[in-house]
């Protein structure tokens, strides 16, 4: 349903309203003091158009390389056919801008399909087209942050210059925690020298010990906490999370470090009110599932009877047991207890 430009869907129980000008969302239940555990259908997509990359990042999930598969604009399409209404998509990879058809893509998903993209990008490959076409056709984009070089302060600023809403995405892990301090006093007393005044914000992702990632730079919860009452207390910055992170906003909380508006933060949403889509056509509950038990194939079941079926249920069964838990490191774990017992027992 739309109302004056709204996107809106209610059913019994769940009610939701998206604005696609500003990408405000409202969901709620029957009233507005309930809160949904499921949406009947997802929310957001979170689509790999391709594995493709040249930046050989140490800490990347997906394992991304040049030779890395990349998603055809006929299965993109498909895609975008099984989910008639869900508006909102974050499109990534690897590096999105590196599929052959990025500007397409975009093209097509706002003006065809009427839904709004969204990407991150590490900024390497940006060239005035892709950044007219996001300015034309997204609602926002995420320049990944790297050490290496100044690539993203180039990009962001770009992006920004041109009046597209831009975020910086930075992986926290053990072994950048403090770098990710320091960028956060840099932004807040010295903006301007990174020419980065009109950021929206700075979002955080927690380390995912998969792919490339070495599982000893996982972040531990003392250095969490320690982040996170920094990050709270500075006002020069809007800051983010994403859900992964949310155990150990409830651990610093818990230690009296931080004070938490709940209201605005919500655990796993994977299974719930989000999807994955890799360039192979898996769907999986998240992008950190890649190969596991929880994965079907669009190619042979409809996004709507995955996002039903049996798989799903059983990850939002874990999350609805335990909030804070996640199904992903649960099952790595399982599997290595039993790697060990079949080595020593």
């Amino acid at each position: 349903m739309r109302t004056e430009g709204l996107r809106q869907i209610s059913t019994k129980g769940y009610n939701y309203i998206f604005n696609p000008t500003n990408g405000f969302t409202v969901r709620c239940g029957d009233t507005m003091e309930e809160d949904p555990f499921i949406g009947p259908v997802p929310e957001l997509a979170d689509i790999s158009i391709n594995n493709v990359c040249d930046r050989g990042c140490d800490f990347c999930y997906k394992d991304s390389s040049m030779v890395g598969k990349t998603m055809s604009l006929e299965d993109y399409r498909k895609v975008l056919d099984n989910l008639p209404l869900t508006w909102q998509l974050a499109l990534g990879g690897g590096e999105p801008t590196l599929h052959p058809d990025f500007i397409e893509i975009l093209k097509i998903t706002r003006e065809e399909y009427d839904k709004v993209p969204n990407y991150t990008t590490n900024g390497t490959h940006l060239t005035g087209k892709i950044v007219a076409a996001t300015k034309a056709y997204c609602g926002a984009v995420a320049v990944s942050y790297s050490d290496r070089d100044d690539v993203w302060i180039k990009a962001a600023k770009t992006f920004i210059d041109c009046g597209v809403k831009t975020n910086i995405h930075f992986v926290v892990s053990e072994e950048t925690v403090q770098t990710a301090m320091n960028l956060l006093v840099d932004l807040e007393l010295t903006p301007e020298v990174l020419g980065l005044e009109g950021l929206n914000a700075v979002v955080f992702l927690l380390y995912k010990p998969v792919g490339r990632a070495d599982k000893a730079k996982t972040l531990t919860v003392d250095s969490a906490v320690n982040f996170l009452n920094y990050a709270f207390s500075q006002k020069g910055v809007q800051v983010g999370f994403d859900s992964c992170f949310v155990k150990h906003i409830y651990a610093a909380e818990q230690a009296g470090k931080i004070e938490v508006p709940w209201e605005l933060l919500d655990t796993c949403e994977s299974s719930r009110f989000s999807i994955y889509v890799s360039e192979d056509l898996e769907v999986i509950p998240c992008s950190f599932g890649c190969g596991s038990d929880y994965t079907e194939s669009l190619r042979e079941k409809s996004i709507k009877d995955i996002w039903i079926g049996e798989k799903f249920s059983k990850f939002r069964e874990i999350l609805k047991k335990d909030c804070y838990a996640c199904p992903m490191i649960l099952k790595a774990e399982q599997m290595q207890r039993l790697k060990e017992q079949d080595v020593w027992g």
